[in-house]
């Protein structure tokens, strides 16, 4: 449900917000371990995508709490990182 590829310069990491996401999940850990592997020399280029946005101008409704989540638990991990999002 949630990966990652390499096309040219370019390292894509897809994750998914339909399951566990949080700290010490099954999905946070391979994000971690995925993004430590990267060898920005031959990808300089970082994208990570998801489906739900983390940031929207619109903020209504429950998914709002989700945004915060997905902000909270996956931000400092992707400027850490130093992922384009």
């Amino acid at each position: 449900m949630w990966y990652s590829y390499e096309y040219g310069p370019v390292h894509f990491v897809v994750m998914s917000s339909e399951h566990n996401f949080l700290e010490g999940s099954a999905q946070y850990n391979w994000l971690v371990n995925d993004l430590t592997a990267v060898d920005r020399t031959r990808t300089p280029w970082l994208i990570f995508m998801g489906h739900r946005p983390m940031y929207t101008s619109v903020d209504e409704g429950g998914e709002k709490y989700l945004r915060k989540h997905l902000r909270d638990i996956y931000e400092p991990l992707l400027i850490k990182f130093k992922v384009c999002i």
